[in-house]
């Protein structure tokens, strides 16, 4: 993506700000992303799963700093000749998913239980934002720290716990639990996404098959009946 906006920019003269988010959180984050998947797991009694030692370590970046950078990123636009810029909006720090899971549970007051897992290979080993360049361009400066910003995610998440449907009901499917939330919201994406490969595609044959070849779709769709 980086590379085609550079020959646009280079050919047609437009003005291009790449911006590189790193590891974003806070309220109403997608279930699925680590932070908002182990704190439901604490409240729940749940195992988190950690692979190898614990010492992968990701640059975590609170989200009001995300939309401060976006912001000045914007303004910034269209001022003087065009330009091609590559930003990175990051806290500027790391902290390893152990570390992360103990901030966690000392935020939500519940000991965690972790299910330690052998090493995935690929698996990154860490991330951290160089922030410098963004710093000098537009003023760019991370201003929530981890410890506050899971403080602030406990304290939004934490209400909730006693009426998801997240925590009493799980399935388990491809050999792994699954919320039921996430299952079923999977069914419905691979629902809509079938339907939109069959219409495109213009064969009912794909269509039946797109949606019956994801065991998720299954699931859901019989969970749905069932209940």
């Amino acid at each position: 993506g980086e590379l085609g906006l550079f020959t646009t920019h280079h050919l047609y003269g437009l003005d291009v700000t790449g911006l590189r988010f790193f590891t974003v959180y806070g309220p109403r984050q997608r279930p699925d992303l680590a932070i908002h998947k182990f704190a439901r797991c604490i409240l729940a009694g749940m195992p988190i799963e950690l692979f190898g030692d614990g010492g992968t370590s990701r640059d975590y970046t609170w989200i009001d700093d995300i939309i401060d950078g976006v912001v000045a990123s914007v303004d910034e636009q269209g001022r003087g000749a065009p330009a091609f810029r590559i930003y990175n909006l990051g806290g500027s720090r790391t902290t390893t998913r152990l570390g992360l899971v103990e901030l966690l549970s000392n935020a939500l007051g519940k000991k965690p239980v972790i299910e330690w897992k052998p090493e995935q290979p690929g698996d990154m080993k860490r991330t951290l934002a160089d922030v410098s360049l963004v710093g000098k361009a537009i003023g760019y400066a991370p201003r929530v720290p981890i410890e506050e910003g899971i403080a602030r995610f406990a304290a939004w998440i934490a209400p909730y716990a006693n009426r998801s449907l997240i925590f009493p009901w799980r399935i388990r499917t491809r050999g792994k639990t699954m919320p039921l939330a996430i299952a079923l919201g999977a069914a419905a994406f691979n629902v809509v996404n079938a339907i939109l490969n069959g219409f495109y595609l213009g064969s009912l044959a794909h269509y039946s098959n797109a949606w019956l070849a994801d065991p998720r779709f299954v699931i859901g769709a019989l969970l749905f009946l069932l209940g």
